[in-house]
């Protein structure tokens, strides 16, 4: 099976430019994203403003992780879980309100529900495909066992 065994980065580092890059574009028009993540319904109204600085906390702070490469473990599954979340929020969003701007890029670009979902997916099957793979026979060793070569 094709994976990317010698650039593991590269998933983490794409990924991460994107979330990056999305908590950069809700900060450049924040009243904006405001509105927008109002028209989700998924917290009462007054916390909207607190759940929205949370999301853009939280997109950059897993970005900057993986762009940095820190210990692989909670990085990539909180991009997982984050986009996962998000990806719940939109589809239930969009059939439920009909939105038409997921908001998933802020001020950077409209992008309407499909599109955000498909971004979405298309990051978790990078984050899936240029995981950290063991080397050959590592899977054998363990703790206290002898290394196979």
């Amino acid at each position: 099976m094709l994976r990317c065994r010698r650039l593991p980065w590269l998933g983490r580092a794409l990924v991460g430019a994107c979330f990056v890059l999305a908590a950069i574009g809700k900060l450049a028009d924040f009243d904006d994203f405001l509105v927008k993540a109002a028209y989700y319904r998924a917290v009462p109204y007054v916390w909207v403003a607190p759940s929205a600085w949370a999301t853009v906390a939280a997109e950059f702070a897993v970005g900057a992780a993986l762009l940095a490469g820190w210990p692989r473990r909670w990085p990539r599954r909180a991009a997982i879980a984050l986009l996962a979340a998000f990806s719940a929020l939109v589809a239930h969003a969009w059939h439920a309100y009909g939105i038409t701007d997921c908001a998933c890029l802020g001020a950077i670009a409209e992008t309407p529900p499909w599109l955000g979902i498909a971004k979405n997916c298309g990051m978790l099957v990078l984050l899936w495909w240029c995981r950290e793979l063991p080397d050959h026979g590592a899977a054998a060793s363990g703790p206290g066992l002898p290394r196979t070569v």
